[in-house]
């Protein structure tokens, strides 16, 4: 591993450690620990570490040396790795087990401000919302004694501190270009090898009812043109690759016009999953242009009926109209992404993902390649509440899947997915149990089941969703507009994308209920 800084490296009394819970390879692709990096450098000595490295990727110093330790966390699934790293550098795993002699723990990421009540009994304090926001503030707290530090930091409105203020709201900022996120290092040996990545929206605009990403960024914001190409001719240097960062990259208002500023600029240029919808040939010519082979879209269901029930309304002859202009193009493969068990789903749903996939190779003709994962219910999404199918009938669904064995199939864990579920969902008790996992090297599931805790309560129960811990934490999107969408969603309605220059309808910026109550979403609709 041989780590290249594009910042410039500051030290200083205080030690920042950044930690993404899971192998270099893969953190090393996710703009967290970047932005984090970008931020804590500059008041301090900060390093990063990951799962599989030894000691910070900077210094090498081992992470209990450091006076404060953030844990980012994109993935439920990470939770488990938060405890094998402190435990790896003699950090005492429970939060009751240290004092002010070891470092102070926090964690932030979009499964923490969704819901942090299964990490309690082992960090100190969590995060809401975005760190551009947040860390100028706590790190402007003057004192070196954790029990002062926290007694400040608890009269912030983006922090949650177990025992002390167990409720929140997430921090955002309306003007992402004020603090822009890109790359601080680069490495080959990470998932997109020494790509410089560099986000150019955040939040998307469509608000699929199952995706957490969309409902716990928004707004949807897009960065500059102007400031867009200030940092790439600043920070590109010698033809880098360029992954451009984004949950809804074709609705930046100036997609075309980065791609086309980047042409002479980058050896190539990759980008996330784009909208079917947003797909233009255009877009798949400059792309093309730009290095791109692979096409990866995310249709999500077999059906015109279930995608408008999660408000993706994607015709079958969008899908076809995509892949006839891939092949024309030239592109050489496309990814396909589909979710089983999703709410309503009948058997036709899952037999038409086979179809969609036979529609794709039809006008495509060249290889594809199908994901198929089973649906998680997230907290904050108007699915949040949403019931499981039992494994039993998912596995039984999933057996159902006809996609033709010439194409490449990966279908997801449906006992992971109930895993996932459980932590997503949980409270404090299902950190306990991961605690007994953790020291028994049991299941979650079977751990529950040990401790006489009922697996089922965060999958099935009706009346544990209704006051579960996660309706603490304040988005910004009311619970009002969730169930909203939660009605119309299981009614098949579809609600557009958002007009933020003159919709108040979710809450984020205004209040919206008086709109609706006004009768005048017709136009949203």
């Amino acid at each position: 591993m041989r780590v290249n800084f594009l910042e410039k490296l500051y030290s200083g009394p205080r030690k920042f450690a950044i930690v993404f819970p899971n192998n270099f390879e893969l953190g090393a692709a996710n703009l967290a620990p970047h932005i984090l990096f970008r931020q804590l450098n500059d008041f301090g000595l900060t390093d990063i570490f990951f799962l599989n490295t030894k000691g910070g990727i900077r210094t090498g110093l081992p992470l209990n040396e450091f006076d404060i330790i953030f844990f980012t966390l994109p993935y439920e699934i990470d939770f488990l790795n938060v405890l094998k790293i402190l435990e790896d550098y003699n950090i005492p795993v429970l939060r009751e087990n240290r004092d002010g002699t070891h470092p102070l723990i926090a964690a932030g990421g979009i499964t923490v401000t969704s819901n942090p009540f299964p990490l309690f009994p082992f960090v100190d304090v969590f995060f809401l919302g975005e760190s551009e926001v947040i860390l100028d503030k706590i790190l402007g707290v003057d004192t070196d004694e954790k029990e002062e530090f926290l007694q400040e930091i608890k009269n912030y409105y983006f922090s949650v501190i177990p025992g002390l203020k167990e409720n929140g709201r997430r921090a955002f900022q309306f003007r992402i270009q004020e603090f822009l996120s890109y790359s601080a290092f680069t490495d080959s040996s990470s998932v997109f090898g020494e790509t410089f990545l560099a986000e150019v929206v955040r939040g998307c605009p469509w608000k699929c009812r199952f995706c957490l990403l969309s409902y716990i960024t928004l707004p949807p914001r897009a960065v500059e043109l102007g400031e867009v190409f200030r940092v790439f001719e600043e920070k590109l240097r010698n033809r880098m690759p360029v992954g451009l960062v984004g949950s809804a990259l074709g609705d930046h208002p100036d997609f075309p016009e980065i791609l086309k500023f980047l042409k002479n600029r980058a050896s190539n240029v990759s980008v996330s999953s784009l909208r079917i919808e947003t797909i233009s040939k255009e877009i798949l010519e400059l792309l093309k242009e730009n290095g791109t082979k692979t096409l990866t879209v995310a249709p999500e269901a077999g059906t015109e009926r279930l995608r408008k029930v999660i408000n993706k309304p994607i015709k079958d002859e969008d899908i076809e109209r995509m892949a006839r202009l891939a092949r024309e193009v030239g592109i050489l493969k496309i990814k396909v992404y589909f979710m089983a068990g999703l709410p309503t789903e009948t058997e036709e749903d899952i037999e038409g993902i086979g179809k969609t996939v036979q529609l794709i190779r039809e006008n495509f003709k060249g290889p594809v390649s199908v994901t198929v994962s089973p649906f998680v219910p997230k907290p904050h999404t108007p699915f949040q509440d949403m019931l499981l199918w039992r494994e039993n009938e998912l596995k039984r669904r999933l057996r159902k899947l006809k996609i033709d064995p010439k194409v490449k199939v990966s279908i997801g864990s449906p006992r992971l997915a109930l895993v996932q579920s459980i932590l997503a969902r949980g409270d404090e008790k299902v950190g306990e149990a991961l605690y007994y996992s953790f020291k028994n090297n049991l299941g979650l599931i079977s751990s529950l089941k040990k401790l006489k805790m009922d697996p089922d309560k965060y999958l099935y129960n009706e009346s544990y969703f209704r006051d579960a811990p996660y309706k603490k934490i304040n988005t910004g999107v009311t619970e009002w507009f969730l169930n909203f969408e939660k009605e119309r969603g299981l009614k098949g309605k579809i609600l557009g994308p958002c007009k933020t220059d003159v919709c108040t309808l979710c809450g984020i910026c205004h209040s919206g209920r008086s709109l609706a109550r006004r009768g005048i979403i017709g136009d949203l609709c």
